[in-house]
């Protein structure tokens, strides 16, 4: 990095026009089948991202992040780069899908809260000058505890500048117990896990057989209860809904078919393209040659600054 800025410099105090892109690709490697991970997995390869933004002059500003952290949240962003009141909204609006599509759980931002009980979406109309140094609520939606919908608390600049996650999820290690489910929820989830996934209900000792549309213990603390679903290739299991959500793609089809293999390639960002006979399959395993011989289909990849692959 310190190479990157030397000829940034240079380039400034010769009045030439520093080319970000061409510097970034000299300095750092895009490749990451070449990248080295100093830790015990490949998740915690440290990568560097460059941002660069006008206000009048050119600015630029390197951000370091690990590859879980930036698969999971994204790159951080620049201290520099302040968050105009719209632009702090929909962050947090943003920050409420993601939960909701990683987490499965369905979220809500609310806002802060205001005196009377209720909640402002709006840090335009908040009272505190220092805005991300608020309290910014979340709805787990379709769950209660103690009777009231079930709501998180985390100040925006925790949520927005250091990538902390929306607290007390549903289905995470924090929920509380005694958290009330009802229907909604477990299709929403179930639905978000795969669009083909139906939930069915629950068996109950004497009933054999028969399936019932609905929760067990009337929905309290049943996301760890055993229910049935139907999985997308037609089979009906009996699963807690944190044992579904934990599932792969491929874990959701039976294994001797080619979408399973067209999951498990997507998952790990291949290709699937079918089986070799023995006798190619046996040559390509002892001499799978390099890229360049032209064996492989030729592939193209988008790669920004620093590193971070798209």
């Amino acid at each position: 990095m310190a190479n990157f800025r030397a000829v940034e410099l240079l380039a400034k105090r010769r009045s030439a026009e520093f080319d970000h892109e061409v510097a970034s690709a000299q300095y750092f490697e895009r490749n990451p089948f070449l990248w080295q991970s100093f830790g015990d997995r490949d998740s915690h390869i440290r990568l560097t991202t460059l941002w660069l933004w006008s206000r009048g002059e050119k600015y630029g500003r390197f951000e370091h992040v690990l590859l879980h952290n930036l698969q999971a949240r994204g790159s951080p962003v620049p201290k520099e780069l302040k968050q105009s009141d719209e632009n702090l909204w929909q962050r947090l609006i943003s920050i409420a899908d993601l939960e909701t599509k990683t987490s499965k759980s369905p979220c809500v931002y609310l806002g802060a809260k205001k005196k009377d009980g209720t909640y402002e979406p709006d840090p335009n109309l908040w009272d505190d000058h220092m805005k991300t140094k608020n309290n910014v609520y979340f709805e787990w939606s379709h769950t209660q505890h103690n009777g009231v919908a079930h709501t998180a608390a985390s100040t925006a600049n925790d949520l927005v500048h250091h990538g902390r996650r929306v607290p007390l999820n549903p289905l995470g290690n924090t929920a509380p117990t005694g958290l009330a489910f009802d229907l909604e929820f477990f299709e929403i989830v179930s639905k978000s896990v795969h669009e083909k996934i139906e939930f069915k209900g629950v068996v109950y000792e004497g009933e054999t057989g028969t399936i019932l549309y609905q929760l067990p213990n009337d929905g309290r603390d049943a996301q760890h209860e055993p229910v049935y679903f139907v999985l997308p290739d037609g089979r009906a299991m009996c699963l807690t809904l944190i044992e579904l959500v934990s599932k792969k793609p491929d874990e959701l089809i039976q294994g001797d078919t080619f979408e399973s293999y067209e999951q498990l390639a997507k998952e790990l960002e291949y290709e699937a393209l079918g089986m070799l006979p023995d006798d190619e399959l046996n040559e390509f395993v002892l001499n799978p040659g390099e890229i360049t011989d032209g064996i492989f289909p030729p592939r193209t990849r988008q790669c920004h600054a620093g590193g971070y692959v798209t």
